[in-house]
């Protein structure tokens, strides 16, 4: 005879096997960056530091310096005379062991030799 009707659907067989394991693929691309963390816990406190050089308020800064000679010996001829004992030295400019004043501050400066 003729064939019939087409029968309803019949259940979902079980599951096959695993297949093979494939190659490894591409890299994907970057992902955003993401929201920055919250803040660590604070550090330990360092050590202090020296004290600063007393001043006055507003003070402009300034370079000068005052030494003496303290020898019984003449300078030798095209050398710079070396002033051995400091009075004053603001900045530290003057150097005693070449006898050059080295200013780090531009300006107008006078000296005078007694």
């Amino acid at each position: 005879g003729l064939p019939g009707m087409p029968g309803m659907p019949g259940m979902p067989g079980k599951d096959g096997r695993d297949g093979l394991k494939g190659s490894k693929g591409e890299p994907g691309k970057t992902g955003r960056v993401g929201l920055p963390g919250s803040p660590g816990i604070p550090g330990i406190m360092g050590l202090d530091g020296e004290p600063g050089m007393p001043g006055i308020y507003k003070q402009t800064h300034q370079s000068a310096f005052s030494v003496t000679r303290q020898t019984s010996e003449h300078p030798m001829k095209d050398t710079p005379v070396v002033f051995n004992h400091v009075i004053t030295n603001t900045n530290h400019d003057y150097n005693t062991t070449t006898g050059k004043f080295t200013c780090q501050l531009p300006g107008l400066y006078y000296f005078v030799f007694h």
